[in-house]
């Protein structure tokens, strides 16, 4: 009993001593929170603004880039400079053809949202007046390719006009100035995250005035124009602005990032606030918890924890004899229930072990059957319209181009139902050729079909039939009721860790209460192969082979055409170097 009570009295000495100990530490924490917490919250939104600002730094000069590149290729497109150069009489001949060089770069380049052309005789333009073109290129003859600066257009209300960076590019053929290339680019195309700058505000801006203002009101960017302006370096303090600039040589314009230090501060006043309650509520729970457990609780919870250490030691998987513990009533329960506990764990361990095993295989045979099943329901109506127009054609006259369709016939039968179930996109794409050549030979020149897929992709495995049943969706139910021509675009490309696809037509488009649906239908666990069997069926035999991260999406817009875009993994297939370059 004596020995109980030096045990005792050994406990509460070490729950003073370690009161004490937790109250110094409570008042050291408080000052270095104190101290130091205006220091990381500013460095940390300083350091932060400066990535930021040196991102939409290099997202300027890479667009820069991009546009001369770009700008340079349409300029020297044939039909362009023959529009420049034609007399005024003539000059409609060429509009129709240059009309369609400039859907194909927007095609190629979906930032892109204008292409104007000007000189003396031609305003070609869908944002801008006839002035607005004449002035603009006046502005941008001091050099061959030039930012011209933010614009918005001047043929739409207020309300639907947005702000567009500019870029200009001299036409010359054979040393001669024939006009002027204006390209306009959606500023939103900048990929400006605000989600975590509201302390932050960006301006591009030269030394008279602000040139645009990416998330402040006029107010502020004049305010933080003029601090600027008058300090004129790269980097200064002000009691309300943490200022930083860089020149942007490519452009002419200085890039501006201005830090709004009251906003820190009113901020920082409200983390101090909350952190000090925080401590001071934690340590009011802290006293109270070693005050509870310094009665019975102690004692009995360090013969609990000799128990599950003796457990443990051991590397026992059940108790040998009923756990029994002194103390209050709870403690007692405690015991009983832990060893009540280890017995349903000793007993449930062997079921759950039995029964995922028995999971595991069923699935693996559902997900097989599933597979089987989906694969077998593609539908080959295509291959009965490509035999009626081997009929047609024979009876006609004889072709030539009998003799290919059966060619790409074979290829398709061969392809679809022999070797592996996964094949290179290479390969996918050689299929998908034949089956367009077939459709164009029935539907007599009513469709054309524009590739862009790089060398470097051709070799990602995808599984077969991944792009089939998508063309011919946009054939049969986007191209074929149009009654005009028809284009179908076929893409790919690389994002990270992921091959993305991209199936585009400008038929008919879809219904807003139809697409809805078969959104709704992509999108769920089970799939009705009832309808829609060539999206769905696409859908769940990705979802089976790579998992719920990847599929189809679908967007339409009634009139305008539909995209489909497939994301699949992207890991490399067959030695390096081989492959055949841009299909």
């Amino acid at each position: 009993m004596k020995k109980m009570t030096t045990n005792s009295r050994s406990i509460r000495t070490q729950m003073n001593r370690m009161l004490l100990i937790m109250s110094i530490l409570f008042v050291v924490l408080c000052i270095l929170i104190n101290h130091s917490m205006q220091r990381v919250l500013l460095s940390n939104a300083s350091e932060y603004a400066e990535i930021t600002s040196r991102k939409l730094q290099n997202e300027l000069e890479f667009l820069y880039d991009k546009m001369d590149v770009f700008s340079m290729s349409i300029a020297g497109e044939r039909e362009v400079q023959q529009l420049m150069q034609a007399s005024y009489a003539k000059k409609a001949v060429y509009i129709t053809e240059v009309e369609e060089k400039i859907t194909y770069f927007k095609v190629l380049d979906p930032e892109i949202v204008d292409i104007s052309l000007v000189n003396e005789e031609v305003h070609y333009s869908t944002l801008y007046t006839y002035e607005d073109l004449d002035s603009l290129r006046k502005q941008s003859k001091e050099k061959f390719f030039s930012w011209v600066g933010v614009r918005y257009s001047s043929m739409y209300t207020s309300a639907q006009k947005s702000p567009m960076l500019l870029y200009a590019r001299e036409i010359v053929v054979n040393g001669e100035d024939v006009g002027t290339l204006l390209i306009s680019i959606n500023i939103s195309s900048l990929q400006m995250d605000n989600s975590n700058e509201m302390d932050t505000c960006y301006l591009l801006a030269d030394e008279e005035n602000v040139i645009y203002s990416f998330d402040s009101t006029e107010n502020k960017s004049d305010e933080i124009w003029k601090i600027w302006r008058n300090y004129n370096e790269e980097e200064e303090k002000d009691p309300l602005w943490y200022i930083q600039s860089r020149y942007l040589e490519k452009m002419g314009c200085y890039q501006i990032s201005a830090l709004d230090m009251g906003k820190i501060s009113r901020r920082l006043s409200r983390i101090r606030i909350l952190v000090w309650g925080c401590v001071i509520l934690e340590a009011f729970f802290f006293l109270l918890l070693l005050w509870l457990i310094k009665g019975e609780v102690v004692k009995p919870l360090q013969d609990f924890y000799g128990v599950i250490h003796g457990i443990r030691s051991r590397g026992q998987r059940k108790l040998q004899g009923e756990i029994h513990l002194k103390g209050c009533t709870e403690i007692r329960e405690i015991g009983e229930e832990f060893t009540g506990m280890m017995a349903d764990i000793s007993q449930l361990n062997r079921q759950i072990f039995d029964t995922a095993t028995d999971l595991y295989e069923m699935k693996v045979k559902k997900q097989e059957a599933e597979l089987s099943y989906m694969r077998s329901q593609i539908d080959p109506h295509f291959l009965y319209n490509t035999l009626e127009v081997f009929r047609k054609k024979a009876l006609e006259r004889k072709a030539p181009e009998i003799a290919e369709m059966a060619v790409d016939m074979g290829n398709i039968f061969r392809y679809s139902t022999k070797g592996s179930q996964t094949v290179t996109l290479g390969e996918e794409v050689s299929i998908i050729k034949s089956y367009v050549r077939i459709q164009k030979n029935r539907f007599m020149g009513k469709i054309e079909v524009f590739y862009y897929l790089p060398e470097e992709i051709l070799h990602v495995p995808v599984m077969k039939m991944l792009l089939q049943p998508t063309v011919e969706n946009a054939i049969y139910h986007g191209l074929e009721p149009k009654t005009e021509r028809g284009n179908l675009y076929i893409g790919g490309r690389l994002e990270l860790h992921d091959l993305v696809l991209t199936i585009k037509d400008d038929g008919v488009g879809i219904e807003k209460e139809k697409l809805l649906e078969i959104q709704e239908l992509i999108e769920k666990d089970y799939y009705d192969t009832s309808k829609h069997v060539g999206i769905l069926n696409t859908q769940a035999r990705i979802r089976l082979q790579y998992g719920p991260g990847y599929g189809l999406q679908i967007e339409s817009v009634l009139g305008d055409g539909t995209t489909v875009t497939i994301r699949v993994p992207a890991k490399e297939n067959g030695p390096e170097g081989e492959g055949k370059g841009n299909v």
